[in-house]
């Protein structure tokens, strides 16, 4: 009677080690998913700022019918608005028209943008999450298409009108 000795060729090792990568690469995953996750719940959201939309919206428009003296509608001469928050609601309310040049799903991205609109002298909004960056707030319409041909012409070809 002949005894059957098995080989020891390795393979379980082999297979061992290949569980234990995987189950590595699946906890790395994890890990970072998680860490994705707190830093959108701890990252400081963009302020809510209260304001009276008239007469801001008032302003915006004096202050966007006078020429520029460059021509250009990215930088403003007029002095800064104040307003005292309103607790109580109006009845008519004023549509502002914003350019929206981008949306993100990252808030890092969304900055980045911002940053590059601001450092070209435009007054620029980021939404909370999804993260939309849009330029000035007109109450006519026709102010926003004029900024809206002024960023295309900047190269930003994908922005459009928002209300």
């Amino acid at each position: 009677m002949a005894t059957d000795k098995k080989k020891n060729d390795g393979s379980g090792k082999l297979g061992f080690a290949m569980l234990l990568i995987a189950v590595g690469a699946c906890a790395i995953f994890i890990g970072f998913l998680i860490g994705q996750w707190l830093m959108d719940l701890l990252a400081p959201s963009t302020p809510t700022i209260a304001f009276d939309s008239q007469s801001i919206a008032g302003a915006l428009d004096e202050a966007s019918s006078e020429s520029p003296p460059s021509g250009s509608l990215s930088a403003s001469t007029s002095p800064a608005v104040t307003s005292t928050p309103s607790t109580t609601s109006t009845t008519t309310e004023t549509t502002l028209y914003r350019v929206q040049v981008g949306s993100f799903r990252h808030r890092e991205n969304a900055e980045q943008l911002a940053n590059r609109l601001r450092a070209s002298g435009y007054e620029v909004y980021v939404t909370p999450e999804p993260y939309r960056v849009q330029v000035g707030a007109f109450s006519q319409r026709d102010n926003a298409e004029k900024l809206l041909q002024e960023l295309k012409a900047q190269g930003y070809n994908d922005a459009f009108i928002v209300q």
